[in-house]
């Protein structure tokens, strides 16, 4: 999946977007803005061409505006569905509930659309998995996601800087995997809502995540401490791993259950690992001491890791495989520094590049990952 727009304004400045991201423009002369007319509105199809521009895949939230929209705005919609009543809009197709020849607008213009060949076998209403999160969603803070149809190279993470950044296991062409999460713009921290079992030091972020999650994968959860308060009073940083807990509620409201311990601690990061992410209520919360996880967490993470050494590296550092593995370093912030594919065995990295410092870094198999850290002197 991708997210396409375009933009057209009165001095004639047409605009096109992919994924949020201007990656061209023109200007079209002559410098008119588009004429009231009574001709049809097509998608799909271009009426002077029907043989040379059909088009072949799937398509999802179409929406049409009388507003050259900015990029800005665009960014801010693109991972939501709309409410209808936004200013601007003309037409809201998010084919939801349809099911037969009429595809219905969402907006209050009401403008119904007629499905042409609707029984034809070339032609199925499907089940979406466009990065596109729910009404929920809508209401939140700073949306990102990760699906394959993102930047080449990125599609796999979701790196922010308000405290939570994803790193999945989506591999490429996994057309029907994403995830997509936002926040409350909480700031600061707080002891309300606590689990059942937590001592009386407990506290947690005033930061919630809302995530919207397409398909069955495993997700890298890295908390940043300083960057998620947003400005208010910080969780205890430095901690050890066991005192840090993935807490997670199925709605807004009402206490929170204890669903990791930390998998690593370094300084104000925390990363939990293989998290099975679920449409729920995400924050991270600490306490004196550990708070006990589900029997099926400890089970998820019985698996052979593989070995790496010297930990910590000078200029080289060795991995021993148990099979055909994705190789991805990173840092702390989730940018990725270096990235390849390794056979079964011992295999040497070359790091002499890499600055001094703390890194994460994943193995990927077809049915594993891991991620550990590492540490370049």
């Amino acid at each position: 999946w991708v997210h396409l727009a375009t933009t057209f304004d009165a001095n004639g400045q047409m605009v096109n977007y992919l994924n949020g991201v201007n990656v061209g423009e023109i200007t079209i002369f002559p410098q008119t803005p588009i004429e009231t007319n009574t001709e049809p509105f097509i998608i799909g199809l271009a009426p002077w061409d029907l043989l040379s521009y059909e088009f072949v895949g799937n398509l999802d939230e179409v929406r049409i505006w009388n507003v050259a929209r900015t990029e800005q705005q665009i960014k801010n919609d693109m991972f939501h569905t709309l409410s209808g009543n936004e200013t601007g809009l003309v037409a809201n197709y998010n084919f939801n509930s349809d099911n037969d020849s009429i595809v219905h607008d969402n907006a209050p213009n009401i403008l119904n659309g007629v499905l042409k060949n609707s029984t034809s076998n070339c032609f199925s209403w499907a089940t979406s998995y466009a990065p596109v999160g729910n009404s929920i969603m809508r209401n939140k803070t700073d949306i990102n996601a990760s699906w394959y149809g993102k930047i080449p190279d990125t599609y796999s993470y979701a790196v922010t800087t308000n405290g939570l950044s994803l790193i999945t296991s989506i591999a490429a062409k996994e057309f029907w995997k994403y995830v997509v999460f936002g926040h409350n713009n909480g700031n600061g921290k707080t002891n309300a809502d606590a689990p059942i079992s937590a001592p009386v030091d407990f506290e947690r972020l005033s930061r919630v995540w809302y995530v919207n999650k397409g398909g069955t994968f495993n997700s890298q959860v890295v908390f940043n401490i300083t960057e998620a308060a947003g400005g208010g009073a910080a969780l205890t940083s430095g901690g050890a791993d066991s005192l840090y807990t993935l807490l997670v509620r199925d709605d807004s409201t009402g206490l929170f259950q204890a669903l990791y311990s930390a998998t690593t601690v370094m300084g104000n990061t925390v990363l939990f690992d293989k998290v099975d992410l679920q449409d729920k209520y995400y924050t991270l919360g600490y306490s004196s001491h550990k708070l006990a996880p589900t029997a099926s967490i400890e089970e998820n993470r019985n698996c052979i890791n593989p070995k790496i050494y010297p930990n910590p590296a000078n200029n080289c550092l060795s991995i021993e495989l148990i099979q055909k593995s994705e190789i991805t370093i990173f840092e702390l912030s989730g940018k990725i520094v270096f990235s390849t594919s390794l056979e079964k065995g011992v295999n040497q990295i070359p790091i002499s590049n890499l600055a001094k410092g703390i890194y994460f870094l994943k193995t990927n198999t077809n049915s594993n990952v891991n991620t550990q850290k590492i540490i370049i002197n």
